[in-house]
């Protein structure tokens, strides 16, 4: 990390930044999943089908209607089967019998796609960029990771994390407590096990009925319903609770390790060397290792 362009190669550093975009991305697609059930697109519907079929379930997300040609070549066969007297299906030429053929075999292999279509799982949707950067601005304030910070706004940062981190905790053991002194119910609604609970000095509650995650909610537009009547809804309000608070968690857990080790870091190199390093900062982007640009450089020069 002392040599210029190298400070992007720290493992450690690196495999930090993606877990952390990878728990963004987590809670990105829990925010979606939400959004689903707000606009509907989450239930499944009943749907009567034909005599044949009986009960089709399907989604309203799904486009399950088949090309026109084939519709209309199905309904000509089924025109031709119903509405025709005996004299005249007696009468009918091989080829329209072929045709015939031909279309009630395309009519059963379109119900069939159908049902395949109906019983597929979905396929988990793409978390955007944009979703995660929204993510990671309600979370933290800042609408990138802290790796793209420099040394100065990244110390305020983590301690402005480690502060916050400490106020959502005081928030949990203050629900947790509210709730004992009611006998584990209160006001508060029933709590839905949560994944991973394995800090019993938080209680039995739910993590996003704490005011500072109630606040990222907002900021990620997630209403919450006093009543909660949608169980499936509820769930994911108490895994996205939990997501937020394991990343502020975490983050905090990091920024106080990462400052301890500056702060021993004076017991091995002198000023000079970490003037040295402050200099590599500014001459090469510590996230990428490419050389900055000779109006940046100009602009450093001018800042000193």
């Amino acid at each position: 990390m002392f040599c210029i362009g190298n400070s992007h190669k720290c493992d450690p550093c690196r495999k930090s930044n993606e877990l952390h975009e990878k728990r963004h991305k987590d809670i990105a697609a829990l925010v979606d999943k939400i959004y689903e059930f707000d606009r509907g697109e989450g239930n499944l519907t009943l749907k009567f089908g034909d005599g044949t079929n009986g009960l089709v379930l399907y989604d309203r997300t799904t486009n399950l209607t088949p090309a026109m040609g084939v519709m209309k070549l199905a309904k000509a066969a089924v025109i031709r089967s119903l509405g025709q007297p005996e004299s005249l299906k007696r009468t009918m030429s091989a080829r329209d019998r072929r045709a015939e053929k031909r279309a009630k075999k395309l009519e059963k292999s379109v119900a069939k796609t159908i049902r395949r279509q109906v019983c597929r799982p979905k396929i988990p949707g793409v978390v955007l960029a944009s979703s995660v950067e929204q993510v990671n601005k309600a979370i933290h304030g800042i609408s990138k990771l802290e790796c793209a910070l420099s040394p100065e706004d990244a110390d305020t940062f983590f301690v402005a994390s480690i502060l916050r981190f400490q106020e959502v905790e005081e928030q949990a053991r203050e629900f947790a407590m509210k709730q004992d002194a009611h006998g584990g119910h209160g006001h508060h609604e029933s709590k839905t096990p949560s994944p991973g609970k394995d800090r019993a000095e938080y209680g039995n509650i739910n993590k996003y009925e704490l005011p500072i995650i109630r606040e990222i909610l907002a900021g990620l537009n997630i209403r919450i319903d006093k009543d909660n009547a949608d169980k499936d809804r509820k769930q994911l309000l108490v895994k996205l609770g939990e997501a937020i608070f394991t990343d502020l968690e975490l983050l905090s857990n990091e920024a106080r390790e990462i400052m301890k080790r500056s702060a021993g870091y004076w017991r091995f190199a002198s000023r000079r060397t970490y003037n040295a390093m402050v200099r590599n900062s500014k001459i090469v982007n510590w996230e990428t290792g490419e050389k900055l640009t000779e109006e940046t450089l100009a602009a450093h020069e001018l800042e000193e």
